[in-house]
């Protein structure tokens, strides 16, 4: 018998017995096999669930489930007047909810709960019956939204199978469209679309009650222990600086100037000059605030018209070449910079400035003003004397001037969208666009912009900031917080400030502003006409001008400051002769007016 040797670094092959290898592949086969049978079942177990009783697990058993313990909606805050009178606030109401499937499984007849309904709530039977039947596959159907108070006691008595009735908030403006681009809008779901109900939604809304779920460190909820109901937070009421009458004043001026100019838009502000409160401020075109918040079939038509466009505020919102009311600015400045407001300047009607001419305006293209002081400047208005006293004060002083008194910047007086106008960087401006500048052109700002800074020279140059919100109240009127305004900025000297007023009084004494005068009365005022600017061809309109016109009452002791302006207008073409009469009787109305510190 041959014996085979092995070398001492290899080994014979070892076959695996059967003995060893059948036990393990046993196992594996039975593990398969239990792994199949639990799979199978668990299939057969979620087609039960998902298929042959899922309406029984949807409609009984997941209510059940998922129930947790009710919550509450927050009651939302109002929006007031400085008064207290209510300019904004949310009603508790009810929406009538059908869920036709619910209905059908219950073999509820659609024509004898529409018939039901039909009576409670003064609706059409047939389109009550058509809304059901077009959804019958649907669980939420609204019927019928803002139910009336006595609408809801009838509808829980008549106890109809698959009619529930959701809770909800429905916005309501008391004044209709009174200040309207100020307090902006909810649509029928609450949700706020614009004006201060969109800047403050998050102080208005509150906060609903939630349920405060105890978990363990893996956020697994604990056993044995009960959740806790956080309480809703109510919203916080907005206390605004507006004064009412004089709101519903201005107003009325406004529509009375839309009809008599017929202007593409039209525009107000009164502002408190020394405290920096906006007392009025209005917009045209209006919209109808209850419009969008209502869910009625008869506002759909309108609401479909609606643009939001219509819901800018164009005072705050809008940019525009002031125009002449902005030599109220240049006169400050070049007083400030030193130089003699009895100077003299020459005015032949036109002037060559970086090899373009500029010319005055009206009659004066022609005949000129003849030699113009600074006072002569500001009352007559003069182009050419305006723009020769920029070049003096040179692109430095006068951008440095301009920023100060808040040009070029947001105002950030508590509105949504607020412009920030355009001054230009001062090593950029040409001889002409320095010149120009002098009388409101290579420069824009808004409204409210201009008002608050020519309300610094109006309180004795020191600009207060301008703001419109002046509480945040709790639900029982204490106050939660006032705004944190910042500190007033010197824009000017005293003495600046009174020799500016005093050019202003010659505009209305023998100047241009003549319409403001007021009897017994000293008023400052100033005239402007700016062209419009057109952005896709960087030049200005042909024929288009916005014409406004910037009230101080009184002179000797201003309160006011009053900024009326007209875009377009097709009957008259002066700010004196189509926003100064509208301005003098808001100013005249405003100095009757008491209004509460």
């Amino acid at each position: 018998m041959h014996t085979r040797a092995y070398p001492h670094h290899s080994y014979p092959p070892q076959v695996e017995s059967e003995e060893t290898y059948k036990p393990q592949r046993r196992r594996a086969l039975l593990l398969r096999r239990l792994a199949l049978v639990a799979l199978t079942l668990i299939a057969l177990r979620l087609g039960e669930i998902q298929l042959a009783r899922s309406k029984y697990y949807l409609h009984y058993i997941a209510p059940q489930v998922t129930a947790q313990p009710r919550t509450a909606k927050a009651v939302p805050g109002s929006i007031l007047a400085r008064d207290g009178t209510v300019l904004a606030q949310s009603i508790y109401s009810y929406t009538l909810v059908a869920n036709p499937v619910r209905m059908a499984e219950k073999k509820e007849p659609v024509a004898g709960v529409a018939h039901q309904l039909a009576q409670i709530i003064n609706k059409d039977e047939t389109v009550i019956r058509a809304a059901l039947e077009a959804r019958r596959s649907k669980e939420y159907v609204v019927l019928q939204q803002w139910l009336e108070a006595d609408q809801v006691p009838a509808i829980r008595e008549a106890d109809v199978c698959g009619i529930s009735l959701d809770s909800s908030y429905k916005r309501h403006y008391p004044n209709g469209t009174l200040a309207c681009h100020l307090l902006g809008a909810r649509n029928q779901f609450h949700i706020p679309l614009c004006g201060l109900e969109h800047r403050y939604r998050l102080l208005l809304d509150g906060k609903p009650s939630a349920v405060a779920s105890i978990t363990d460190s893996a956020g697994s909820p604990t056993l044995g222990r009960d959740d806790t109901v956080l309480p809703a937070v109510a919203g916080f009421d907005l206390m605004l600086t507006l004064d009412l009458g004089l709101q519903r004043y201005v107003e009325a001026r406004i529509d009375a100037l839309c009809e008599r100019e017929a202007p593409r838009s039209a525009s107000a502000l009164v502002m408190k000059a020394s405290t920096g409160e906006i007392l009025a401020i209005c917009s045209r075109p209006e919209f109808d605030s209850n419009m969008l918040a209502s869910g009625a079939d008869a506002d759909k038509a309108a609401r479909k018209a609606f643009k939001q466009e219509h819901t800018c505020n164009a005072v705050v919102e809008k940019n525009f070449a002031p125009g002449s009311t902005f030599k109220i600015l240049l006169a400050a400045a070049a007083l400030e910079a030193g130089i003699d407001p009895a100077r003299q300047f020459f005015c032949p009607g036109h002037y060559d400035a970086g090899g373009q001419p500029i010319s005055c305006w009206g009659r004066y293209r022609t005949q000129g003003h003849g030699y113009v002081n600074m006072e002569r400047m500001v009352a007559m208005s003069c182009n050419i004397a305006a723009a020769n006293i920029a070049l003096d004060l040179g692109p430095h002083r006068y951008t440095a001037f301009l920023r100060e008194a808040g040009i070029g910047t947001p105002s950030r007086a508590g509105f949504p969208g607020e412009t920030a106008g355009f001054l230009a960087d001062p090593e950029t401006l040409s001889k002409r666009d320095l010149a120009v500048m002098g009388f409101g052109q290579r420069v824009s700002t808004s409204a409210l912009q201009l008002t608050a800074a020519v309300a610094a020279i109006a309180n004795g140059g020191v600009k207060m900031h301008p703001h419109i919100i002046a509480a945040v109240l709790n639900k029982d009127g204490t106050i939660f917080r006032r705004p944190n305004l910042p500190e007033p900025v010197p824009v000017c000297s005293e003495e600046t400030a009174k020799a500016v007023l005093r050019m202003m009084e010659a505009a209305v004494d023998y100047g241009t502003a003549r319409t403001a005068a007021i009897e017994g009365v000293p008023v400052a005022a100033k005239t402007g006409t700016g062209q419009i600017w057109n952005p896709r061809t960087r030049t200005f309109y042909a024929g288009r001008y916005l014409t406004s016109f910037l009230l101080i009452c009184p002179a000797d002791n201003p309160e006011f400051v009053v900024y009326v302006a007209a875009v377009e207008p097709q009957v008259g073409e002066h700010g004196a002769d189509v926003a100064g009469p509208t301005a003098r009787d808001i100013a005249s109305f405003a100095l009757r007016q008491v209004v509460n510190p």
